[in-house]
């Protein structure tokens, strides 16, 4: 047992109960510094800039695709017409570097005899050929380029300010949307001309798909809104600048959503972690890792990422330890950094470490439906939070999460009422 174990979590099971107690911000910081070894040395945390393996964890874990710059640079920044089922095309959001700002200024003139209503009508036209469903990806609050529309014929508006965590929840959604889509034609055309996926595709087969996904996984969103609102959790609170979420989740209130519902985190920030490895955000980082591992028991591993300066870095942690990563240029990479918001995107629960035989309901539990219930069940037993198998891939219905091991590493004990 790690001295921090022994002192800190022992004394949530006694013989009256096992439910875990409730620590305080300041002894979670205690907690996480002992783990971390940032009191002394770093003995569960690898940086690969001073391992200098040969091949990176993002290499490892990051699937591999045909995707080429050309594709990327067809990627453009999509807002929905108000009060319409159309959607316009702005710039492209990769050319030279990535486009976080002004996605919507369009520079095309307008004759001065047209009015203004004949000048907004025309605009609508142009680039809407494309519809949109009635519960599309787009329909979000706001649009993906919530900034400036620069109607023709009409003086230039004033970009509307934007926090620099909403430019890049902007720029994840329309990279994921795109993605999304190419995904959905390549799925049915191996579906109509019964094609075998990326990665098994014999030698001289007429058409060789981009992306090595072979099914549709489930949706999912990009949020900015806990950047300034801490996700709610009784023992520590903190605020993850990006986090990915269940599509289900877009309309609930911030207050209705939880750690167990967050897939992965985006960090945003000016300083440089591979230079300053103390500084508060490092721990925060590896706190909001270890809130994700303490409210999902049913995941191997967490991968969260923080971007500076347009590197990012992967911070990948188990029961183990934890590895960060060589930072990642997105600008001179940015095949390599798509491919990481795809794998996130776009693989299903068991590429992204799920554990298949346990399945704890997300906030959205509230909505009677699920898409795939144990053996063919019609409905979850009522007040059931989830599920599980045995060996025998029988049916335990979960009532209740009893205690979780309150440690990052060498910990993963968790006590389910059945």
């Amino acid at each position: 047992m790690s001295t921090s174990f022994a002192n800190y979590l022992l004394a949530a099971v006694s013989t009256v109960t096992i439910h875990p107690i409730c620590c305080t911000k300041d002894e979670m910081d205690i907690l996480m510094k002992s783990e971390l070894g940032l009191q002394d040395q770093d003995p569960w945390v690898l940086w690969e800039g001073d391992l200098q393996p040969k091949t990176s964890i993002l290499k490892i874990l990051i699937s591999l695709s045909n995707l080429n710059k050309s594709e990327i640079k067809r990627i453009t920044y999509i807002k929905q017409v108000p009060g319409s089922q159309t959607q316009i095309h702005g710039a492209p959001v990769f050319n030279k570097e990535w486009r976080l700002k002004n996605a919507f200024q369009m520079k095309r003139k307008v004759p001065a005899r047209h009015s203004r209503l004949q000048a907004a009508q025309t605009e609508s036209q142009i680039d809407t050929d494309i519809e949109i469903e009635g519960d599309s990806m787009l329909e979000t609050e706001g649009s993906l380029g919530q900034q400036a529309f620069i109607k023709a014929g009409m003086k230039r508006a004033k970009p509307v300010g934007q926090t620099e965590e909403k430019n890049w929840e902007c720029l994840f959604w329309v990279v994921y949307y795109h993605m999304h889509e190419l995904l959905k034609e390549q799925v049915q055309e191996c579906n109509v001309d019964g094609l075998q996926p990326l990665s098994s595709q014999p030698s001289g087969t007429q058409r060789l798909h981009i992306l090595p996904f072979t099914e549709i996984a489930d949706l999912w969103y990009w949020s900015s809104e806990f950047a300034t609102n801490p996700i709610p959790d009784a023992t520590d609170s903190w605020k993850p600048d990006l986090v990915l979420l269940d599509y289900r989740l877009r309309k609930f209130s911030f207050s209705q959503k939880s750690w167990k519902d967050v897939l992965t985190g985006v960090e945003i920030t000016q300083s440089d972690l591979s230079v300053n490895r103390k500084i508060p955000l490092f721990l925060g980082v590896a706190t909001k890792g270890y809130l994700m591992m303490r409210e999902q028991p049913w995941r191997h591993f967490i991968l969260l990422f923080s971007i500076s300066k347009f590197k990012l870095c992967a911070h990948y942690m188990d029961r183990s330890g934890m590895v960060i990563s060589k930072p990642l240029s997105i600008i001179t990479s940015p095949v390599r950094f798509v491919n990481v918001l795809n794998t996130i995107t776009l693989a299903n629960h068991s590429s992204l470490s799920f554990d298949p035989t346990i399945h704890i309901c997300n906030s959205c539990n509230t909505i009677p439906t699920h898409a795939n219930l144990p053996n063919s069940f019609d409905a979850m037993l009522p007040r059931a939070i989830g599920w599980i198998y045995d060996n025998d891939r029988d049916v335990y219905w979960i009532m209740d999460i009893l205690w979780k091991s309150r440690g990052l590493f060498k910990h993963g004990t968790v006590c389910y009422h059945i």
